[in-house]
C-alpha cells in the first residue's frame, strides 16, 4: 500500500522541519511504500531553502517548492504534487506531528482490516483527545459526523485521511472555492467539501493517539494570521456550507445536534458568543457608513444562527437554542437602541457568553457517556 503524507507549509520551517522528522522516523510494515509530499508556494522564510535540500535525500520526498506570493493556491498545488501512484493520503499540517513512530503503521492496519472493501476515510485521532480506549467506529462518513461532530471528523487537517482520488479532488475544490470567494469563504470549507465527497461512502474513527499539535495553546503568530483572515466572522460561513451541502442532497432531514459539536461546545455557541463580543466594540466605530455595514453583518450573523438552530433535529434542542438566541437578540436590540448602557452591555455579555462557553461535551472525542457499540 502506498500511503503519501501531503503537507501544505506556510512560514513556518522550524514547525516543519519537526513534522517531517515525526514522518521521516515513522518504523513501516514492509508492505508500505510511504511519501512526503510537500507544497509551498509562498513562504519567506527559509522555508525554500530547507525543501531545496530536502529534495535530494530521496525519492521518498516530492516536493512543489516556489517563490512567490500567492498563499491562495497552496492546497491546489499539494493537489498536484501527490504521487499519483498513491492509494491513500494523510493530510497534514505543518505545525502539528506524529505523536506515535507507529502512526503510519497503525493507519495501514485499521485499512488493511476494515470490514468494508470499499472503504474511503479514516479519522486519525488526536493525541490529547484520545481517550485511548482503542474503540474502532465504522460507518457512512455522514453518520460519523452526527455521532461525533462534523467539525470532530472533518474540521482539524491532520485528523483527515482518505483515498487518493478524494484527496485530490477536495483540496482542488478547496482551492477553487478559495480564489473564487476569497474571505467569504468559511472557515472550514475544506470540511464541506470532504463531507460532499464522502458523505456516503464508508468511514472509520479509532479512538487511539496517533498525532498532535506542536503547540499546546494558540500562538501569536496563529492569532495574527486569524485576524488577518477574518477567520473569527468565517465561522458564520460554514452554516453557508451546511445549506449548500443540503441543497446538493448530501443530506435531506434534519441533522443531529452532535453534528454541530465544536470541541466541548457547540457552533452556536461560539457564534452567538462572536456577536455580543463584536457588539461591545460598536461605538468605537465613527464611520457612518462602517456603522451601516456593521449592523448589516451583525443583522446576517443572527439569521445565520437562526437557520442553524432549525437545521438541528431534535426537537427540546430547537426551542433551547431558540430561546438562547432570541435572549441574545434582545441585548443586542436593546443596546443598539439606547436601552442599555455600554457596561450594563459588557455585564450582560460577559453573564451570556460564561453560560454558552459552559462545556457541554468532554474533551475527548470519544465521550464517556457514548453507548456506541465498537466495530472493531
Amino acid at each position: 500500500m502506498h500511503i503519501t503524507v501531503a503537507i501544505p507549509t506556510f512560514n513556518r520551517v522550524e514547525k516543519l522541519k519537526r513534522c517531517v522528522e515525526s514522518i521521516s522516523s515513522q518504523s513501516l510494515d514492509n508492505d508500505i511504500q510511504l511519501s512526503i509530499a510537500i507544497s509551498n508556494t509562498a513562504s519567506s522564510d527559509d522555508t525554500y531553502s530547507y525543501l531545496s535540500n530536502l529534495k535530494g535525500l530521496g525519492d521518498r520526498f516530492v516536493i512543489t517548492n516556489e517563490i512567490g506570493a500567492d498563499t491562495q493556491r497552496n492546497l491546489g498545488s499539494l493537489a498536484k504534487t501527490i504521487p499519483s501512484t498513491s492509494d491513500w493520503v494523510w493530510l497534514m499540517g505543518d505545525d502539528d506531528y506524529l505523536s506515535s513512530p507507529h502512526s503510519v503503521s497503525i493507519v495501514h492496519e485499521i485499512i488493511s482490516s476494515a470490514s468494508d472493501a470499499d472503504l474511503s476515510f479514516v479519522h486519525a485521532c488526536q493525541t490529547r483527545r484520545s481517550a485511548r480506549s482503542e474503540k474502532m467506529f465504522e460507518n457512512d462518513v455522514l453518520s460519523l459526523c452526527e455521532e461525533f461532530g462534523f467539525h470532530e471528523m472533518l474540521g482539524w487537517f491532520s485528523s483527515i485521511v482518505s483515498r487518493r482520488e478524494i484527496m485530490v479532488s477536495a483540496l482542488q475544490n478547496t482551492q477553487d472555492r478559495f480564489q473564487s470567494g476569497g474571505v467569504e469563504t468559511s472557515a472550514f470549507t475544506h470540511s464541506a467539501e470532504f463531507l460532499k465527497l464522502m458523505h456516503d461512502k464508508s468511514g472509520i474513527f479509532v479512538d487511539y493517539p496517533l498525532v498532535e499539535p506542536q503547540d499546546d495553546e494558540m500562538t501569536a503568530e496563529t492569532v495574527h494570521r486569524w485576524l488577518n483572515e477574518n477567520i473569527g466572522e468565517r465561522y458564520f460561513y460554514v452554516i453557508d456550507d451546511i445549506i449548500r451541502l443540503r441543497d446538493e442532497g448530501v443530506f435531506t432531514e434534519r441533522l443531529t445536534s452532535k453534528f454541530f459539536r465544536y470541541h466541548t461546545y457547540g457552533l452556536w455557541d461560539r457564534l452567538i458568543t462572536h456577536q455580543l463580543n463584536t457588539l461591545m466594540g460598536f461605538k468605537a466605530i465613527s464611520s457612518e457608513p462602517k456603522r451601516h455595514e456593521f449592523l448589516q453583518t451583525l443583522a446576517a450573523n443572527w439569521d445565520r444562527i437562526g437557520t442553524l438552530c432549525e437545521l438541528v433535529k431534535e426537537p427540546q434542542v430547537r426551542k433551547y437554542l431558540n430561546m438562547c438566541m432570541h435572549n441574545a437578540m434582545n441585548i443586542s436590540m436593546k443596546f443598539l437602541n439606547g436601552e442599555l448602557s455600554q457596561r450594563d452591555l459588557e455585564d450582560a455579555a460577559r453573564e451570556q457568553m460564561m453560560m454558552f462557553n459552559a462545556p457541554a461535551y468532554e474533551f475527548n472525542v470519544l465521550q464517556q457517556r457514548d453507548e456506541l457499540v465498537s466495530a472493531a
